[in-house]
């Protein structure tokens, strides 16, 4: 019988460690989440990573072709851009997409981690 419960704890130990290591995997984020100013991917990666993961936004940007073309230029000119030298050109990006455009959609489209298009970076690796 002690063979059994050393077997049964010995499962329960590697067990304890399997969900620690699992949560540990879970919880843990990205060092840094990738944004306009640092990004690799191209504009049009940006474009797909919005059509695939955020229909409702794509919907909005389709259904306007200025807007659509203006957001493809403004992502070009900032690509272009040196990598973390970007920000006066995100700036011009954002003014020139306006907010009124995106009002009940996004506080802050630029935002990595709750704006359209900060989300379609850090997922355009994806696509």
């Amino acid at each position: 019988m002690s063979g059994i419960n050393r077997t049964v704890s010995g499962f329960s130990s590697l067990g304890a460690a399997a969900c620690l290591t699992l949560l540990a995997v879970a919880l843990a984020s990205p060092a840094s989440a990738d944004d306009l100013n640092t990004t690799t991917c191209s504009s049009q990666q940006v474009m797909s990573s919005i059509q695939k993961n955020d229909p409702m936004i794509w919907g909005r940007i389709n259904g306007d072709p200025a807007m659509e073309q203006e957001l493809r230029t403004g992502l070009d000119v900032v690509l272009a851009a040196p990598a973390g030298q970007r920000q006066q050109e995100i700036n011009k990006l954002e003014q020139t997409l306006g907010e009124q455009k995106w009002s009940g959609l996004s506080d802050d489209i630029m935002n990595s981690s709750t704006g359209p298009i900060g989300r379609a970076i850090n997922n355009c690796h994806a696509v």
